[in-house]
């Protein structure tokens, strides 16, 4: 019975160090454990295997085995995915020594080395490409050295010896860039496509990679042109988006009879699409409001006119004009009053002296 008390007092500091310890990279190999320790000491240790021996007559202690299993199972993927993702080969590889001493035959395991295995794959290939490009440009830059310095020294033993050197390392080079660069382009990886296959074609200018360049072009210009039309569909969209927010704000300020600003908004949906079937009908309207306000602000000023309220009368034609800018009654209108007001200001001036 003490040994039970005992083993349920460290189980919830077992679960918490199991958990915290469940990524924690194995920095050397452990020797095999001493078959006197506990399940507790042995999880502590990573030992998940022995310890679910140890474990198989105590139903208790099987079941915090296995949730301490459970625990670092759910987290290696995650895990993994993470260094994979930052690029952290060298923990990489610790996680996956460390999971195979924990879990040997686990299923989660096993399918964290696939991911890992095809991940080392891909970085193998990604760095070959690098060193195959890296060595290329190197090899071009060299050939056009030499082809230099026999410009200068024809006779130039040296340079002619590399020149021979170079047309198979040429043809092999070319080879594996076109290889690379057929590949990347049926990928639609153009990026490495445009890494690899001008350069072939500037090593050899063979009819392979002649054909092979012309590919990539034309594949280029293609996205080109359907970058274009994506940008032109984009504005397209967008005008019509504020051609929506236009019409609605311009029949907004026709309901509150706001004239002045549906005058403004009506010019700038006109010049996103003057031909607009929702602009019809509000321009129609707007006009006939134009019209009316017009009469009324015309009659009224020339009511304010006979009155001798002349400043008033100003003011009324004015409003004419910003309604309709070209109304020539309310221009002639205002410069006749204008004159009234500058003759009655001599008269009374006269009259002072």
């Amino acid at each position: 019975m003490q040994i039970n008390k005992t083993f349920f007092q460290y189980t919830l500091l077992l679960l918490i160090l199991g958990t915290l310890s469940a990524c924690a990279p194995i920095k050397e190999k452990k020797p095999a454990p001493p078959s006197n320790l506990n399940v507790i000491e042995l999880i502590i240790r990573g030992d998940y295997s022995q310890a679910l021996l140890q474990a198989a007559d105590n139903p208790d202690e099987r079941q915090q085995v296995e949730k301490v299993i459970a625990n670092y199972e759910a987290a290696l993927p995650k895990k993994l995915e993470q260094l994979i993702t930052d690029q952290h080969w060298e923990e990489a590889n610790r996680l996956l020594l460390q999971a195979e001493h924990r879990i040997p035959n686990s299923p989660v395991l096993k399918q964290a080395k696939v991911r890992w295995q095809a991940t080392q794959k891909k970085e193998q290939q990604r760095l070959e490409t690098e060193r195959l490009i890296a060595n290329s440009e190197a090899l071009y830059a060299n050939m056009t050295i030499d082809r230099q310095l026999l410009h200068i020294d024809p006779e130039n033993s040296q340079a002619k010896k590399r020149s021979l050197e170079y047309r198979k390392k040429t043809q092999l080079t070319v080879k594996k860039l076109l290889k690379t660069g057929k590949q990347a382009l049926q990928e639609e990886n153009l990026v490495l496509a445009q890494q690899t296959l001008p350069l072939a074609y500037q090593l050899s200018a063979t009819t392979e990679s002649k054909e092979a360049k012309a590919a990539l072009e034309k594949v280029l210009t293609q996205q080109h042109q359907e970058s274009i039309e994506l940008k032109q569909q984009s504005l397209a969209q967008q005008r019509r988006q504020r051609l929506r927010e236009l019409t609605s704000k311009l029949a907004a300020a026709l309901e509150k009879r706001d004239l002045e600003r549906a005058i403004v908004l009506l010019k700038q949906a006109e010049a996103i699409n003057r031909n607009s079937e929702k602009i019809q009908p509000l321009k129609q309207q707007l006009h006939k409001e134009i019209e009316q306000a017009v009469e009324q602000h015309m009659e009224q000023g020339r009511k304010y006119y006979r009155q001798d309220q002349f400043a008033d009368a100003i003011t009324r034609w004015n409003q004419v004009l910003k309604l309709d800018p070209d109304n020539k009654q309310a221009q002639i209108n205002i410069l006749r009053t204008e004159q009234v007001i500058s003759n009655l200001k001599r008269l009374t001036e006269k009259e002072k002296k």
